[in-house]
């Protein structure tokens, strides 16, 4: 008869596998995560039968992290710019208040074998950039860009500031604001230019 598994000892391999792979790379041997987590790697394998499975998990707790930190006060009811603005703020935040986290994202993008099945609260996220796409189209306020390449562009950009402010710390509101406006101006035509406040 198997041994019942615990929650905590599977969010503990889960938080030793992110720190390890943030550490050393997701090459990482899963004994370096086992130690790391205070058990046994036969303990491991009881959670996750594949090193695969464990990046995948890993990888999808990120995700939701994410997408619930985006979610969380989401004003659905504002202006357009507000909504792309919260989504920026809140991407930007997560990423620079969870730098391993983040590089162990930014590692796992990069892969073509991770699964990648949408949680309940990525296709909340995905569902709001579908809402604001429309209503950028609707006032005429977005070039000429499919809904996903507005979503890469997004990210793209918060990437890269994420990165500028673990860099230079000191310079983390100038390069949030410059960052959204960058984004704003790129993804909006000269009419939303009048309409920046950031």
């Amino acid at each position: 008869m198997s041994r019942p598994r615990s929650e905590a000892k599977r969010n503990a391999i889960l938080a030793a596998a992110l720190r390890v792979f943030a550490k050393e790379g997701l090459a990482a041997p899963t004994s370096a995560v086992s130690k790391e987590a205070g058990v046994a790697e036969g303990t491991l394998f009881i959670y996750f039968p594949t090193k695969g499975e464990l990046v995948d998990a890993v990888f999808r707790d990120i995700r939701v992290e994410l997408a619930t930190a985006i979610l969380s006060s989401f004003p659905r009811k504002k202006d357009v710019q507000t909504r792309v603005r919260h989504i920026w703020d809140r991407f930007v935040d997560w990423g620079v208040e969870h730098p391993d986290a983040h590089w162990v994202a930014t590692l796992m993008i990069a892969r073509s074998d991770l699964k990648a099945d949408p949680s309940d609260a990525e296709k909340a996220v995905q569902a709001e950039f579908e809402a604001i796409h429309r209503s950028l189209r609707e006032q005429k306020l977005a070039l000429d860009l499919p809904p996903e390449l507005f979503q890469a562009t997004l990210d793209a950009l918060a990437e890269m500031t994420i990165r500028m402010i673990h860099r230079r710390p000191e310079l983390a509101a100038r390069y949030r604001r410059a960052g959204f406006e960058v984004l704003w101006r790129g993804v909006g035509g000269p009419t939303s230019r009048s309409k920046m406040s950031v």
